[in-house]
């Protein structure tokens, strides 16, 4: 019979299992975890068991605070028994005294998350993956993506991949370029220009930067998230150079040439809750192979009453003083 299970990942057999249960899926191998643990997550392994064996798992990250405990799951697995997973994970909530549990999507597979408890917020959102040894991996690509791909090697772009500070610092400042043209165009986006946590990303060997060079400079930049067969497009910016002459298709189509000749699978072209977006056309047009998942994420607390008694006179206190 299965059941659900909870194991720290404090060893490398536990993270091996973990990784065995989907090799496609970069947020299950041991340097992610590694990245989390480095952080000041601790690493745990949460699924369901038969017979000893991981039927499905995936991984979560606790961190306590002040004002509670939080576990975060990053990308929920496939689930063929949700209701024995679910039960079992707020039991474990419970048992761990976890107060705030935030539920993520980031390389599911149309997996519901059921209302647990009390509900912070839930959002729709999707996202869009390439089968990259498919033999019609190209075909059918949208006109105006091919467009921009010939015209970035007219220009003379060439795809550069690294794991070095140089190539993180250039991510970031890429990435607060796109950040800030979204917010001059009105959009709310929550990004700091910290090149720390993308530096953490690459040492642990969780993931690779990858960019389009330009005479010596770089004007698109991607992360990828790596695990044996199986790639997440973490971010991604360029600056107004990178723009005017098909950066971001070229950047993105040179990666996944790379990666599918590095013996990779998926590769997941990250996500969007900004439905009928710019952004969801760029990421669906790259082919007849890019298929388009449905997800959601959400946040609830599963503290205790006493708890967000507490929480909620604090927020009081705070309006009141900030007045």
């Amino acid at each position: 019979m299965r059941s659900f299970r909870a194991e720290a990942a404090s060893s490398t057999q536990s993270t091996s299992r973990l990784s065995a249960t989907d090799r496609t899926n970069p947020f299950y191998t041991a340097a992610y975890l590694a990245y989390q643990s480095a952080a000041g997550f601790e690493p745990w392994v949460l699924g369901l068991e038969d017979h000893g064996e991981w039927v499905t798992a995936c991984s979560a990250f606790m961190k306590s605070g002040r004002l509670g405990r939080r576990l975060e799951i990053p990308s929920l697995p496939a689930l063929s028994e949700p209701d024995e997973f679910w039960r079992g994970l707020q039991a474990f909530c419970q048992a761990a005294r976890v107060s705030d549990l935030l539920v993520n999507t980031f390389a599911s597979r149309e997996t519901p998350i059921p209302s647990l408890a009390r509900e912070n917020w839930r959002k729709r959102r999707c996202e869009y993956f390439l089968a990259c040894q498919h033999p019609d991996l190209w075909k059918q690509i949208r006109k105006g993506h091919w467009y921009s791909v010939k015209k970035g090697r007219k220009a003379g772009l060439v795809l550069r991949h690294g794991t070095d500070a140089e190539a993180c610092q250039e991510h970031a400042r890429l990435v607060g370029d796109s950040m800030t043209r979204r917010v001059e165009r009105g959009e709310t986006v929550a990004w700091r220009r910290d090149v720390g946590p993308l530096l953490d990303i690459t040492r642990a060997g969780a993931g690779e930067v990858f960019q389009a060079v330009l005479d010596g400079k770089v004007v698109s930049s991607n992360l990828i998230l790596l695990a044996e067969k199986g790639a997440y497009n973490h971010s991604q910016g360029a600056n107004r150079e990178g723009l005017d002459c098909g950066a971001p298709h070229f950047l993105l189509y040179e990666t996944v040439n790379h990666l599918a000749a590095r013996s990779i699978e998926i590769f997941n072209l990250g996500g969007t809750d900004q439905l009928n977006s710019g952004l969801e056309q760029f990421k669906s047009g790259f082919g007849a192979t890019t298929s388009r998942v449905e997800l959601e994420a959400a946040e609830f607390f599963v503290g205790s009453a006493v708890l967000g008694t507490v929480r909620s006179a604090i927020r009081l206190v705070q309006t009141a003083m900030s007045r």
